[in-house]
């Protein structure tokens, strides 16, 4: 390795410490689990019709419950000033979306 590549990497380190102290400072703790109840219920009786939707058996349930995840990943995003509103409706976004997955085919081998 040649000197100069040395003296680059040692002149880098600290930047590159301090990008990374950036990074894990930006990250928030998880809401409790209390806060969380009571968000979603609030999130359930706003969307309630919604919901009422996606809970049937049907294709048409699937689609609700991709509809309804979407629109609570979009409130999620837009939800900024309450970071247990924000938690909780990107939370339930994931599990409708991981509900309304297409199931997986068996294949014959």
């Amino acid at each position: 390795m040649k000197p100069s590549t040395l003296i680059l990497f040692f002149c880098m380190l600290p930047f590159c410490k301090a990008a990374i102290a950036l990074q894990q400072d930006q990250k928030a703790a998880v809401p409790p689990a209390l806060s969380q109840k009571e968000v979603l219920k609030e999130i359930q009786s706003l969307y309630k019709t919604e919901y009422a939707r996606a809970s049937k058996r049907s294709k048409a349930a699937i689609d609700a419950k991709r509809s309804l995840s979407r629109a609570l990943l979009d409130a999620g995003y837009e939800t900024r000033d309450d970071p247990a509103t924000s938690y909780t409706l990107l939370e339930e976004s994931r599990r409708l979306a991981t509900e309304s997955a297409l199931p997986l085919k068996r294949s014959a081998f």
